[in-house]
């Protein structure tokens, strides 16, 4: 399929995609001529109630994802990325927003229509942990890789419904940026964090001459939320040999390489 590059995805982070039958599909493919974009929602709900809704009534997305009833972490695909999902209103004629989706995801999770930006899980309502944000993290990073979506949030704020940048603009759009709709999730959603945690860097100690680089030691790679303070570590457990490297004219130099 033009302009996509995997459908399906087998494995986000540790954890392994769940293909789920049986729910409520479109079959129709989604509009690949327009700028790629995804959307995000919360189901204001659990797993268990939600897939009963994809299967007995509407609104399936392309992905569940969350920490479910069991405890456990799951990501659930119901449709091959670039198939028109159907979590969006679409209002008669107008724009088209479903169809203007390659990806659409819901998390097993309650938001808050406030100006403080926090989540809550499906399963319990107790505030979202670092281990579920970080699985949307990887999910949103995978599905932009296999969808050709930018690594961005495009929407312009929380209930900003702008037509004319849902028309234009590709990346990411929560719900509550989507024109024709009237809902508010995913809430005051903090999008920078989410990009992030996606993000993977590595901290390098580079010497060189004649612009060829010579890593004398790399860090393990982190989420970008810890690159500052993986940084300082790394820095301070090599400073003596920064400081020799120094003296002997080699020319050393710490930097902050992304790698995902």
């Amino acid at each position: 399929m033009a302009g996509i590059r995997k459908q399906w995805l087998d494995k986000v982070g540790d954890v392994t995609v769940e293909r789920v039958s049986g729910v409520k599909r479109s079959g129709v493919t989604a509009d690949l001529s327009v700028p790629p974009k995804g959307d995000l929602h919360t189901t204001e709900g659990g797993r268990a109630s939600s897939i009963s809704v994809f299967t007995n009534s509407t609104g399936t997305p392309t992905f569940g994802a969350g920490r479910a009833e069991d405890g456990k972490l799951h990501v659930d695909q119901f449709m091959p990325i670039g198939e028109m999902a159907l979590t969006l209103q679409n209002d008669a004629g107008g724009t088209e927003t479903n169809r203007e989706c390659r990806v659409q995801i819901e998390v097993y999770a309650f938001s808050r229509q406030t100006t403080k930006p926090r989540w809550f899980l499906g399963l319990n309502k107790k505030e979202m942990d670092d281990a579920t944000k970080n699985l949307l993290a990887d999910l949103v990073y995978e599905a932009s890789e296999a969808a050709g979506i930018p690594h961005r949030h495009a929407g312009k704020g929380f209930l900003n419904r702008s037509l004319s940048q849902w028309d234009t603009v590709a990346g990411w759009y929560g719900h509550s940026e989507t024109p024709e709709n009237d809902h508010w999730d995913p809430g005051t959603f903090d999008w920078a964090d989410l990009f992030r945690r996606g993000e993977r860097w590595e901290v390098w100690l580079i010497t060189g001459r004649g612009g060829k680089d010579d890593v004398i030691a790399k860090s393990d790679r982190v989420r970008g939320n810890e690159v500052g303070s993986t940084a300082a570590r790394f820095i301070a457990a090599r400073a003596a040999k920064f400081s020799r490297l120094l003296v002997t004219g080699k020319r050393p130099r710490i930097v902050r390489r992304r790698v995902r």
